[in-house]
């Protein structure tokens, strides 16, 4: 059973807008090693991996793809929601 939180849809959509974890980690204000410490543990969650890490770029996965996409549907079902009540 996958047990993702809201955080770590929000921290993949956020690395995968600022191809870097450095870069998001800065605008979410945390470290990058905890950043990096939250994806992984997601990936290992879901069984796959999100991001292709290479030396100076990062890129999504097919599956990384389809959970950017899902997470911002989510989120933004979610914000609705609290709006809405």
């Amino acid at each position: 059973m996958t047990i993702m939180t809201n955080n770590q849809l929000r921290y993949v959509i956020s690395v995968a807008e600022n191809g870097s974890f450095s870069g998001a980690a800065k605008k979410l204000f945390l470290t990058q090693p905890s950043l990096s410490n939250q994806i992984k543990a997601l990936e290992e969650e879901l069984g796959t991996p999100i991001f292709i890490r290479m030396h100076h770029e990062l890129k999504l996965t097919e599956a990384g793809h389809d959970l950017v996409l899902y997470s911002k549907r989510i989120l933004n079902e979610l914000d609705h929601l609290q709006s809405l009540m």
